[in-house]
C-alpha cells in the first residue's frame, strides 16, 4: 500500500501479457544518494531483510544500466544512516498485523517555483507476523521491504501479473527481485529533477528491452559479505553505546 502526501513548494524471461506498464507516483529525488534509517528492530532476520531489499535496488539498477543503457547513467543508491533524514526513507516495524496489507508507504514531497523537487520525504512500515502469530519468512519480508522501497523510489502499483515485483499481491508471491519495466521506470525517474521532466506515466519499456526478472550479475557471496559487515557494525554501534 503507498499513501502520497503533496506539499507544493545471467536472467530468465517471463511470460506475461503485452500490456505491461509501469504507473509512477509523480516525484523523484533529488540527490541520487537516499538515506535508509532503519527503525529499531530485535530480530536480525529483520534488519537484514531490509538490507538486502536495499541491496538489491542498488545493484539490479547497476545490472539494468550496463545491460540496456548505453553512455553514462546515475542510479539511485540506497545507503543505510543511523540519524534520523530530514530527506529520505525510514523504516519501521511492526509486531502484528494491522491491516490486510503486510506493509504500507507514505511519502511527502516538495518542490520550488519551478517545479523542482526539493525535499522527499518516506515512511515504511513492515509487519513481523501475521495476525494468526505466525512470523513472516525472512524472504517474505524482503520481499515486502523490496516492493515497499519500489513505492519510494517512485513507482505505483502494476497489475498485469501478480509475479511483478510491484503488483499489490507480489510479497504474498515472495517476488524478491525487479522485473526490466520498473528498473525501466526508476532509470528514467533517475535522469528527471522536476515536475516538467517527469516521465508520462504509466512506463512501457521500448522494443529492445524485453520484459524479464532482473538479476544482478553479482556473485551471492559478495552480497552476503555486504549484509554480514553492515549486521556487525550496527551489532558494534549498540554494544558501545551500552557501555
Amino acid at each position: 500500500m503507498l499513501l502520497i502526501i503533496l506539499v507544493p513548494l545471467t536472467a530468465s524471461n517471463v511470460h506475461v501479457s503485452s500490456r505491461e506498464t509501469q504507473p509512477l507516483h509523480g516525484f523523484t529525488w533529488p540527490d541520487h544518494s537516499i538515506p535508509v534509517k532503519i527503525g529499531s528492530v530485535e530480530e536480525i532476520s529483520a534488519r537484514r531483510a531490509v538490507l538486502n531489499a536495499m541491496i538489491t535496488w542498488n545493484l539490479t539498477q547497476q545490472w539494468f544500466i550496463a545491460t540496456y543503457v548505453s553512455g553514462s547513467a546515475a542510479p539511485f543508491n540506497l545507503y543505510e544512516t543511523t540519524s534520523t533524514p530530514t530527506s529520505g526513507i525510514i523504516v519501521t516495524f511492526n509486531e502484528t498485523q494491522t491491516r490486510d496489507d503486510w506493509g504500507w508507504t507514505s511519502c511527502r514531497y516538495s518542490y520550488d517555483s519551478q517545479g523542482v523537487f526539493t525535499e522527499i520525504a518516506c515512511r515504511v512500515s513492515l509487519d513481523l507476523s501475521f495476525r494468526s502469530g505466525e512470523a513472516l519468512s525472512e524472504t517474505q519480508l524482503q520481499a515486502l521491504a523490496t516492493h515497499e522501497l519500489g513505492h519510494c523510489l517512485g513507482l505505483d502499483h502494476t497489475t498485469f501479473s501478480e509475479t511483478d515485483l510491484m503488483n499489490h499481491s507480489s510479497p504474498n508471491h515472495e517476488v524478491t527481485l525487479p522485473s526490466t519495466l520498473n528498473l525501466y521506470a526508476v532509470y528514467l525517474l533517475s535522469k528527471a529533477s522536476s515536475l516538467n521532466s517527469l516521465p508520462e506515466s504509466p512506463v512501457t519499456l521500448p522494443d529492445n528491452i524485453p520484459y524479464q526478472m532482473a538479476v544482478p550479475e553479482l556473485a551471492a557471496a559478495q552480497v552476503t559479505a555486504f549484509v554480514t559487515l553492515a549486521l556487525v557494525f550496527a551489532l558494534l554501534t549498540r554494544y558501545r553505546r551500552r557501555r
